[in-house]
């Protein structure tokens, strides 16, 4: 109930009401919660939504349903979502690359078996640990971490774990 004034040209964004947790380099298909007989797929950036383009790993940006193939993890934290007809716009989904935690082997943080997308956390991803101990025992950088009471991350001396956003 209150006014407010910009210096400048805004873009206002609503929270996402799909995220979508996704593993690094996982084909990711998108419908569109709308359906009408034009779509545009958009990503939001530092300037409003921007037009998503065919190419570079990108398929169907003017379909119902946009794929990802081999997604890059630079779409981490990405806000997606489609105009349909020109003015409508429908849900907007988070993309989130993250790897969660499931030490089936050990609890050594480069074992890429321990990890349910079967890679090491690495750059862009979102780690999770939900139980058990991880052992950091190289220096590596992942882009946040989240981790569950009672579960334990243990660096060991001389390493670095650097956690980009958290």
């Amino acid at each position: 109930n209150q006014t407010g004034v910009s210096a400048g040209l805004f873009t206002l964004v609503t929270p996402p009401n799909d995220s979508l947790k996704i593993c690094p380099g996982a084909n990711v298909s998108i419908i569109s919660s709308v359906t009408g007989s034009t779509y545009q797929w958009q990503i939001l950036s530092d300037t409003g939504f921007a037009q998503l383009d065919n190419g570079s790993g990108i398929a169907g940006a003017t379909t119902n349903n946009l794929q990802f193939n081999a997604i890059n993890a630079q779409y981490n934290n990405s806000l997606i979502r489609c105009r349909v007809n020109g003015n409508i716009v429908s849900k907007t989904t988070l993309l989130r690359i993250t790897n969660v935690w499931i030490g089936s082997v050990d609890g050594n943080f480069n074992e890429p078996a321990n990890w349910s997308c079967g890679t090491v956390p690495e750059g862009n991803t979102n780690v999770v640990v939900n139980s058990g101990t991880v052992n950091v025992s190289s220096s590596t950088t992942i882009n946040s971490i989240t981790v569950a009471p009672g579960a334990t991350v243990t660096v060991a001396p001389g390493s670095v774990l650097e956690i980009k956003n958290n």
